[in-house]
């Protein structure tokens, strides 16, 4: 059977590049493997001998730039049956208990699917306007100012009698 890895944002499903993952497939070694530009690890013709279970870790050790790591370790488990004179997998869930993150598991054919989304990271600044005289540096109070942040429509903000106003928190969804 073969396993694919699909790495995504989780808001609009834009594949992900770069995120990096340790994947133990049974007891066997933990490989490192890295999604391609289309967010996706391939990994192909992974054996089957005898009926039972394969038990499948992922866990990922580097997330995307601008992510979110994803919490915790994945554990698959891959049942293996007989149908005809050939082995297949036949079943592919999560393990009891497994924090899924909102990721998705799909057994299409001999190709276990998947999905794992990652959130941007964010985060919070304020900024404090300050109106001072140029020849004294003494605060002024009611001073009007119009600020727009990223584009949006710009709101009008009156400094305190303190000579300040701040603005309410702004949130980080990007770099740059």
């Amino acid at each position: 059977y073969n396993l694919q890895l699909i790495k995504q944002d989780s808001e609009n499903q834009n594949a992900l590049q770069g995120a990096k993952f340790n994947v133990r497939i049974n007891n066997g070694q933990t490989q490192e493997y890295t999604t391609n530009g289309s967010g996706i690890i391939e990994i192909n013709n992974i054996a089957i001998t005898e009926t039972g279970t394969d038990t499948i870790t992922i866990e990922e050790i580097t997330p995307p730039a601008g992510y979110n790591s994803l919490i915790g370790t994945l554990t698959v488990n891959v049942t293996k049956t007989i149908s005809g004179d050939s082995y297949i997998a036949s079943n592919a869930q999560f393990a009891s208990g497994t924090d899924t993150n909102g990721s998705t598991i799909n057994l299409s054919g001999n190709t276990i699917t998947v999905s794992i989304p990652n959130q941007k990271q964010t985060g919070v600044y304020n900024i404090q306007l300050i109106k001072e005289d140029s020849a004294n540096h003494n605060r002024l109070a009611g001073a009007e100012f119009s600020v727009s942040i990223n584009g949006e429509e710009a709101q009008k903000y009156t400094i305190g009698q303190d000579g300040s106003i701040t603005l309410d928190p702004i949130t980080i969804t990007q770099t740059g």
